[in-house]
């Protein structure tokens, strides 16, 4: 009846820690009063290549990429789109970014 499972249905990635936004509702709340940029990182290509292919041997349904706001490292971004789709791997993004 019941089945266990390989890995989480669904996995977060934070793209990049920074974020230019200070939003009410954000759960980073040590962003806000935080001025330095020291303590922001981000994921490089290899990085999100690593994590894409363990993702999808442990086979992983979705990945929500998110942050701070992953808008900001496009590159790793759009590299982990194109990767989860050719893995088979659904895709969300949270972000706050407007236009």
């Amino acid at each position: 009846m019941y089945k266990a499972l390989s890995a989480p249905l669904v996995v977060q990635i934070e793209i990049e820690s920074a974020c230019p936004n200070t939003c009410m509702h954000c759960y980073n709340f040590w962003r806000k009063n935080n001025g330095s940029k020291s303590c922001n990182s981000h994921l490089s290509l290899k990085d999100i290549g690593v994590i894409m292919h363990k993702l999808a041997e442990a086979k992983v349904f979705e990945v929500v990429f998110t942050g701070g706001e992953p808008l900001l490292n496009k590159s790793a971004l759009f590299y982990g789109i194109e990767l989860a789709q050719k893995l088979g791997i659904g895709v969300s993004l949270n972000s706050i970014s407007f236009p």
